[in-house]
C-alpha cells in the first residue's frame, strides 16, 4: 500500500493543531489510519501535501466560542431597509 504525505487538521474542544502525517492515498483509508495517532481529537480536514512547518493554528477557549447561525445568502431585506 502506498503513502503520500498530508497536512492534518485536528481539534479537540478549544484545542487545534496542524500535523504533517504519512496516510493512505484514499480519504477514509487515511482518515482511519490517522485518527488513532491522535486520541481525544477528531480529524476535520485532511490536505493532501506538507503544509504543517508553515501553518499557524489559533486555539480557542470554548467560553469564547459561538453557535453556529444560519447564513441566507438570497435575503435581501437590507436592500429594502436602506431604500432611498
Amino acid at each position: 500500500m502506498s503513502n503520500r504525505p498530508y497536512t492534518a487538521i485536528l481539534v479537540c474542544g478549544g484545542t487545534v493543531k496542524v500535523e504533517d502525517v504519512m496516510a493512505p492515498f484514499k480519504s477514509d483509508e487515511a482518515r482511519e489510519a490517522i485518527e488513532p495517532l491522535y486520541p481525544g481529537f477528531a480529524l476535520v480536514a485532511l490536505i493532501p501535501g506538507i503544509h504543517g512547518v508553515r501553518s499557524f493554528a489559533y486555539s480557542q477557549d470554548s467560553s469564547e466560542m459561538s453557535t453556529p447561525q444560519q447564513v441566507d445568502p438570497f435575503d435581501m431585506t437590507y436592500l429594502r431597509n436602506k431604500a432611498v
